[in-house]
C-alpha cells in the first residue's frame, strides 16, 4: 500500500487517519488521570484507592483539549505530507485556528454564562420571580464546563503536533 504522494506506508507512515485517532484517544485519556487549575496547575488524579475517573474523559473542557490535539495533529500530518506550502496545509491550518480559537474563547465565554444563568436560577428558585417571569426553573443546571483555558488549549496543540510529527 502506499500514501498519495507516492511513498510506501510503514510504521511511522501510518497516515492522517492514524496520527489524529491516537492524538484524540490519548488526549481523552489524559482527561481522566489529569486535572488542571490556574491557580494550582497540574495535578495527577489517579490514585491507588480511587483509581481513574474515566468519566472524565467523556465530559466537556478539560487537559488537553481533545479538539486542538485532533485539529493539530491534521494539520502536522498535512504539512508532512503535502508540504507546508499546499493548499491542503492551508486549509487544515485556518480550520485548526478556528478550532483553537472556538475552544479557547466561544466554548469558554458560554461556560461562564453557564456559570452565571446558574447563579441566577439558584437565587431566583422559589422566590416567586420565576414564576412572575414565566421561567420554568425545575430543569437540570446547565453544564459550565465546555471549554478550555489558554493552557488546556496549548497542551492539546502540544500532544496534536507530536502525534502528527510520530504518526505521519
Amino acid at each position: 500500500m502506499q500514501l498519495a504522494h507516492g511513498q510506501p506506508m510503514v510504521f511511522g507512515r501510518m497516515g492522517n487517519l492514524t496520527s489524529i485517532t491516537v492524538a484524540f484517544i490519548v488526549a481523552q485519556i489524559l482527561k481522566a488521570c489529569i486535572d488542571y487549575n490556574p491557580k494550582e496547575g497540574l495535578k495527577f488524579t489517579v490514585s491507588a484507592d480511587k483509581g481513574v475517573d474515566w468519566e472524565r474523559a467523556f465530559r466537556s473542557g478539560g487537559m488537553p483539549s481533545s479538539h486542538s490535539a485532533l485539529a493539530s495533529s491534521l494539520t502536522t500530518s498535512i504539512g508532512r505530507q503535502s508540504g507546508v506550502t499546499s493548499e491542503a496545509f492551508a486549509i487544515a491550518l485556518v480550520f485548526t485556528l478556528i478550532v483553537l480559537y472556538d475552544a479557547c474563547h466561544v466554548r469558554w465565554e458560554a461556560g461562564l454564562h453557564a456559570q452565571r444563568i446558574n447563579r441566577i436560577i439558584s437565587t431566583t428558585k422559589g422566590t416567586g420571580s420565576d414564576v412572575e417571569l414565566g421561567l420554568n426553573l425545575t430543569e437540570e443546571p446547565l453544564k459550565e464546563v465546555i471549554g478550555h483555558t489558554p493552557t488546556e488549549v496549548a497542551g492539546g496543540t502540544a500532544l496534536g503536533i507530536i502525534c502528527g510529527l510520530l504518526f505521519t
